[in-house]
This record gives structure tokens, sequence and C-alpha cells, in this order.
């Protein structure tokens, strides 16, 4: 199965990121990618997980700043808090270059 449909899954029914159906996808989604939000590079498309409850991912690309976090196709400033980041999977599900 391909990263990206995987992602979508977790975008689309965010109730499965708990219980039995949470663990299997966050295994399947490569969530032991995820990296603490102090690490995150700048000016590359990135994947946000933010923290209100249970955890969940921003769902577009967003770019770190100097200014602050961006969306990454708009280019328009956004107000998020997140916790964790991972490379933005590409149209072909690998996750973006350097």
């Amino acid at each position: 199965m391909k990263l990206h449909r995987i992602v979508d899954a977790e975008r689309l029914f965010p109730f499965m990121t708990g219980g039995i159906g949470g663990s299997l996808l966050q295994f399947v989604d490569g969530a032991r990618d995820w990296r603490p939000i102090s690490t995150a590079p700048f000016n590359q498309n990135l994947e946000l997980r933010l923290r209100e409850g249970r955890r969940r991912s921003v769902p577009f690309p967003c770019r770190q700043t100097r200014n602050g976090w961006v969306n990454g196709d708009l280019d328009m400033r956004v107000a998020v808090d997140p916790v964790q980041w991972r490379r933005w999977p590409n149209k072909d599900g690998n996750a973006g270059g350097h």
C-alpha cells in the first residue's frame, strides 16, 4: 500500500488513531518517522502533528520560516502549535527529499 493512501486514511478517519486500529495504522504509516518539532528543518514541506486531545495531522504541507509556519501550498501563515514533524510525502508515496 502506498504511503500517501495511508496518510490520507489517517486524515479522513482520525478516530482510528486510538486502539488496535491506531496501533496498526501508526506502525504502517511510518509513525516511527515522526520527529520532535524542535528538530524541524526550515523551508521544506513537512507534515505536522498537533496535540489537541488526540494527536492529529495538519491536512496540508507546512514550511517553517523565520516568521513562523506557512501553508506550503498557499504561502500563507498558519497558526499552529505542532509537536512533531515528518517529511511531506510526494505523490508517489515517498517522503520528500532534502
